[in-house]
């Protein structure tokens, strides 16, 4: 599992905090897909596109240009590896406000 940064883990719930549930959902696929439906409604794209950058290092021209299946795949993954649950948890408890617009 990679190192998270804390600089990183900071513009990750920058980005995606808002669009995370406040109430789990009963399995992680469910809950990753919440985040995922989220930020379709919301329709920002970039957000996902960015978070999918910090959790892989990948750049936008190299997720854009591959299987759209894939690279939600790799979300779903990035999601869990870098704890999205307990990092949102966390940014929450200690009162963290996510005043930025993405």
């Amino acid at each position: 599992m990679p190192i998270q940064n804390l600089n990183e883990s900071v513009r990750l719930y920058e980005l995606l905090g808002k669009y995370v549930p406040e109430v789990p959902d009963d399995t992680v696929l469910d809950y990753v897909n919440s985040i995922f439906e989220n930020i379709k409604k919301d329709e920002n794209y970039d957000v996902y596109f960015y978070a999918l950058e910090i959790m892989t290092g990948k750049g936008y021209d190299e997720l854009s240009q591959s299987d759209p299946v894939s690279v939600l795949e790799l979300f779903i993954q990035a999601l869990t590896e870098w704890h999205i649950l307990e990092l949102v948890a966390f940014f929450r408890n200690i009162g963290y406000k996510n005043d930025q617009s993405t």
